[in-house]
């Protein structure tokens, strides 16, 4: 934990008072960054020091069987960090405010209601206090479903590209893509702890890192390793799955508002306001991004025609 703090610091320092300064984006205090720096490095050792005790204490009473076990508590991380954070861990570094009432929150309430998506709330994210950048969330279950956009979302786009916006985040709902990037992540997540079980197992792995005797904690250790090395490559179908998931969002999103060149638009903006590069060169795109470039992003809407109404489910 220590170790991380020391290595990640400078760095994160660097990004939001010095890069992101430079091009007017930093909201940061240093007394507030150094308060969410540490709150997130907090919660992020407590759920892997959680991880990482269980698959210790797994390998050593389970053997060969552990990682089952393993991925059991893996996937329970993985359904809560990703369907819950909104919910238990973003309040930790945001306030999440209702909407006032007015003609955004018309909008918005009448594309979710025109697209069958139940809103218990509609919320404002206080992001200005950290940086001028834009983000945009749905989240909830059944009929305490919520939406929540930030600040300087709302205070550079009209009611009409906010509807836009959210009805591209309901997309992602509607279209149930939390579910199946869970599920990739399932199964992504099984492979990992078979093949650390295997390396546990392994005398020869051991042997040729200079180590007499199988230890889970240097079995864990090792393999540690080999997936930092190999993370973005054994990365990529899944960010394949998260890209094409963004092309149907925009898709559903363009039949949400009748028209493809009201979302082309509103993708523009969202990447000059916060200087996206729209087309980053396609290996690195490959290797590591979850969203497809705006270029082509908006390139696949112009080619569609108007559209209508999206089926839901």
């Amino acid at each position: 934990m220590a170790r991380r703090l020391v290595l990640l610091l400078p760095f994160a320092f660097y990004q939001h008072f010095v890069l992101e300064e430079r091009f007017g984006f930093n909201r940061y205090t240093v007394a507030r960054f150094a308060a969410d720096f540490l709150t997130w490095r907090f919660v992020n050792g407590v759920v892997y020091g959680v991880a990482a005790t269980g698959a210790l204490a797994s390998f050593h009473w389970l053997a060969e069987q552990a990682w089952l076990t393993v991925w059991a508590v893996t996937a329970v991380i993985a359904a809560v960090v990703q369907f819950f954070s909104p919910v238990f861990i973003q309040p930790l570094f945001y306030r999440f405010t209702p909407l006032a009432p007015g003609a955004r929150r018309q909008a918005i309430a009448t594309v979710a209601q025109r697209l069958g998506y139940p809103l218990s709330g509609i919320f404002v994210i206080n992001s200005s206090r950290q940086t001028s950048k834009s983000k945009a969330i749905c989240f909830g279950f059944g009929r305490n479903r919520r939406v929540a956009l930030s600040d300087t979302l709302l205070n550079r786009h009209p009611a009409d590209e906010l509807a836009a916006i959210v009805a591209h985040e309901i997309g992602h709902a509607q279209l149930h893509h939390a579910l199946l990037r869970l599920l990739a992540f399932l199964v992504f997540y099984a492979g990992l702890c078979f093949t650390l079980s295997l390396l546990q197992q392994s005398d020869a792995v051991f042997a040729a890192f200079g180590v007499a005797e199988r230890s889970p904690h240097v079995g864990l250790a090792l393999f540690l390793l080999f997936f930092g090395a190999w993370q973005s490559l054994l990365m990529t179908p899944i960010r394949l799955l998260f890209r094409r998931g963004e092309y149907q969002a925009d898709a559903f999103a363009a039949a949400a508002v009748g028209h493809p060149g009201a979302v082309a638009r509103m993708l523009e903006r969202i990447a000059g306001d916060n200087l996206v590069n729209v087309q980053p060169h396609p290996f690195f795109v490959f290797l590591n991004a979850a969203h497809p470039t705006v270029a082509d992003r908006v390139a696949a809407l112009r080619r569609m025609p108007s559209a209508q109404r999206p089926e839901v489910g």
